[in-house]
């Protein structure tokens, strides 16, 4: 939605009728341009190359350091715990991206003797647009710098490694100062003061993420084996990915705890669960070798070339059929695409009425918030902000009415689940009057003097 907008008005506008108006969206972005030419089809495209990129870094990386058996091990490791996201448009996609790019960068400063600077300055430049794709990037900042200070600390270095970062992504924060007091509204009101959003607010926000605790898929968690491996941590590179992860996984798990948020994460956990598999199948051959030494898998070429074939063919049998199953529902017209939206967009049905017949009124919903794109741009209401729910549902209908109309509305609608509570205020057909019924529902809000109750 906000994409749409900034193509709407040709530049980077806030948009407070949406969610979130003042966080930073680097990677929002690149969905600028093919939403611009051909529509949100290739926008989508440009989301999903996100995840093949990282899956190509993963596995050139690993293939260049490891070989082709944990190349091929971490990629699937990824794929598979991250799949989901393929299809989706959160943002922590792109996030893990910028992270992985950064991370290399890093580590290949830190495998270059002589330090040279670009190096680091490129792992800045990753880190920067990161950090100017969603906020809590910037919690891998504070690692990178502690790290980078054991063995760099010329302050010229620094001050370019400064302006690598802040080029990507100072707009945003000093867009958001200047606008409303708070470089990284709405968090850190509590210091910076409420703009937008209030305590309440913050608090729901704080509520709701407590309720989506959750654990990421167990692949993930096989990044943890590489712990018990003594050659893991005489290995340099692998050394400061292995600290890296302690340190982002710890804060991940005392702060949202929430699987999405630790995505931006995965790729190195996936590169480390596919060394510590590795590490693995190398003790158990030198235990059938009666080896006192751990031999390396590609020491061992047939047994490498059998793994890394057991893998990709492993690989190949989850994915195909979800593949071929996916390609077959690929709508090829408009109508099958109207179909194929409207059995998996939340709300699309009565978003799509109000964008093709109401695209000109100022509408008010209530919980139809998870497709807002489809619908109209004058569409406001949400959890949090001016706009807020709790602000507007519990009023009488004549309060409710009232609220709307002098706010400029012309149009409520609301969710499904929401409509027996909403029409079952008092007189609330006496203030409204239905015009859409989709199972959601849409009304006209009544101009005052054709109100047949006094106003």
């Amino acid at each position: 939605p906000h994409v749409r907008e900034w193509l709407a008005a040709r530049s980077i506008t806030v948009n407070e009728g949406l969610r979130y108006p003042y966080s930073p969206y680097n990677f929002n972005l690149l969905y600028a341009a093919p939403m611009g030419a051909t529509g949100e089809n290739n926008s989508h495209l440009m989301h999903a190359l996100a995840g093949w990129l990282i899956t190509i870094f993963i596995f050139r990386t690993a293939q260049n350091n490891l070989g082709p058996f944990t190349a091929a091990l971490a990629a699937a490791i990824w794929i598979s715990a991250s799949k989901w996201f393929f299809k989706t448009s959160y943002i922590e996609l792109g996030v893990a991206l910028f992270i992985l790019s950064g991370t290399i960068y890093f580590i290949l400063w830190i495998q270059d003797t002589s330090k040279h600077s670009s190096l680091l300055i490129t792992a800045a430049f990753f880190l920067g647009l990161a950090a100017g794709t969603k906020y809590q990037a910037a919690i891998y900042p504070p690692f990178f710098i502690i790290a980078a200070l054991i063995y760099e600390r010329r302050p010229v270095t620094w001050l370019k490694v400064s302006l690598a970062f802040l080029a990507p992504c100072i707009f945003w924060y000093l867009r958001n100062l200047i606008l409303t007091g708070n470089p990284v509204n709405p968090l850190a009101g509590n210091i910076f003061g409420y703009y937008d959003w209030n305590e309440a607010d913050f608090t729901y926000q704080l509520f709701d993420l407590k309720n989506s605790k959750n654990f990421p898929r167990p692949e993930i968690w096989l990044a943890f084996l590489v712990l018990i491996f003594p050659i893991a941590w005489r290995n340099n590179s692998i050394r400061w990915m292995i600290f890296l992860s302690i340190y982002s996984t710890i804060i991940w798990y005392y702060t949202s705890h929430y699987d999405r948020y630790l995505v931006p994460q995965y790729p190195i956990l996936a590169l480390l669960g596919a060394i510590g598999v590795s590490y693995f199948l190398q003790l158990f051959l030198s235990i059938s070798a009666g080896s006192d030494k751990l031999l390396k898998i590609q020491e061992s070429a047939i047994f490498g070339k059998v793994a890394f074939s057991t893998v990709l063919v492993i690989f190949l049998v989850q994915t195909l059929p979800s593949t071929a199953k996916s390609l077959a529902r690929v709508p090829i017209d408009a109508k099958t695409r109207h179909s194929y939206i409207n059995a998996r967009a939340q709300h699309f049905g009565i978003l799509v009425n109000l964008q093709a017949n109401h695209s000109n009124q100022k509408i008010y919903q209530l919980g139809l918030e998870g497709g807002l794109f489809y619908g109209p741009r004058r569409l406001y209401g949400d959890h949090f902000g001016p706009w807020r729910y709790r602000d507007f549902e519990p009023l009488s209908a004549h309060d409710l009415h009232k609220k709307l109309h002098d706010n400029g509305f012309t149009i409520l609608a609301v969710n499904r689940n929401n409509t027996k509570s909403i029409e079952g205020k008092q007189k609330f057909h006496e203030f409204f009057a239905e015009i859409i019924d989709d199972g959601d529902k849409a009304y006209r809000i009544l101009e005052p003097k054709n109100l047949a109750t006094e106003y």
